[in-house]
């Protein structure tokens, strides 16, 4: 098999895992309860915000479940696989949720790299304990999801999924 279709059929699940929770927020909308309950930091700010909910974190192994479906047709990964690496895509968002309110950056507002390599460095660690990746892979990854990640928010931006297309 070609390396790179490697490498992106061992990362669908993060890829799932992570839009997953746009689309179930979409259907579900007074499912979505914050994480943090709204809780304010020592700081002042939100610890992770209104953005990231438990539905949010459902949706992530919902997500990634599908996408282990899928690998798993190429004999990569599995569900259960896919959905460990798709709740890691949410858990590394939620990182970089934190580390914008410490920046005080409000919800929605444009982080650059951070807020599309967050939830992949993450997906990369958790998957890397399933299956083997090529530096090449990892290199192809990092730096390929990034325009992934922007032609997917433009996207579901055009769609009304999304309030911001980044």
């Amino acid at each position: 098999m070609n390396w790179i279709l490697d490498a992106i059929i061992k990362m669908l699940p993060a890829y799932f895992g992570n839009s997953a929770p746009v689309f179930l927020g979409k259907i579900f909308p007074k499912l979505t309860k914050p994480i943090d309950g709204g809780k304010i930091a020592k700081d002042g700010n939100r610890l992770l915000g209104d953005g990231k909910t438990w539905l949010g974190i459902i949706a992530s192994f919902i997500g990634g479940a599908l996408g282990g479906l899928v690998a798993s047709t190429w004999g990569i990964g599995s569900i259960y696989s896919g959905m460990l690496i798709g709740f890691s895509a949410i858990f590394g968002d939620s990182i970089g949720s934190f580390i914008k309110r410490r920046l005080k950056m409000k919800r929605g507002s444009n982080a650059g790299l951070l807020d599309q390599m967050d939830f992949i460095i993450a997906s990369l660690i958790v998957a890397s304990f399933f299956q083997s990746f090529t530096l090449a892979q990892i290199l192809f990854i990092l730096i390929s999801t990034p325009l992934l990640h922007r032609i997917s928010n433009i996207i579901g931006y055009k769609l009304k999924l999304k309030s911001v297309p980044w």
